[in-house]
């Protein structure tokens, strides 16, 4: 019987590298086998991190900015550009958390925005004015809202309220 736990052979051929493995234990009083997952996290060095926060803010301001000016597109690739530079990080970090939810944000909206647009070009105003109308509208609120948040965030992200002494 196994009353320990035996690194695998991939945890010890790959030290410090992020692996995710179920190992096996026996329970000595029971005669269950339960399986447990273990997270490792290679170390990073100091200001990693920060470093992809920042970068990851600065192309959530360009992607709000390109909103406004109502290119999705771009928007919608600075977006996907931003989950991933944010992803690169670690995901132990609750400061990380909060800005894969800015990026997922931003992805989602420039997104939907994209989609309505796409859909009014493929509409016959002619026809179906007042559906043509309706993609407008869900496009111009995605822009306009969710930019318009997106900045309010960034602005109250980079400007914290002072702590009282």
């Amino acid at each position: 019987m196994l009353f320990f736990k035996r690194k695998s052979r991939q945890q010890q051929r790959n030290k410090g590298v992020p692996v995710a493995v179920a190992t096996p234990v026996i329970h000595p009083t029971k005669d269950v086998v339960s399986t447990t997952t273990t997270i490792t996290t290679r170390p990073t060095p100091p200001g990693y991190n920060k470093d992809l926060r920042d970068i990851t803010k600065i192309t959530l301001l360009i992607s709000a900015f390109l909103l406004l000016a109502e290119r999705s597109q771009l928007a919608f690739i600075l977006s996907i550009i931003a989950c991933w530079i944010i992803h690169n990080g670690t995901a132990l970090s609750i400061k990380n958390w909060k800005w894969t939810g800015a990026s997922w944000y931003s992805l989602v909206l420039s997104g939907s925005a994209l989609f309505n647009h796409w859909c009014m070009s493929i509409v016959d105003q002619e026809k179906a004015y007042g559906m043509y109308i309706i993609f407008q509208i869900f496009a111009k609120g995605c822009e306009l809202f969710g930019s318009v948040m997106l900045l309010l965030w960034l602005f109250l992200a980079w400007n914290p309220t002072p702590s009282p002494s």
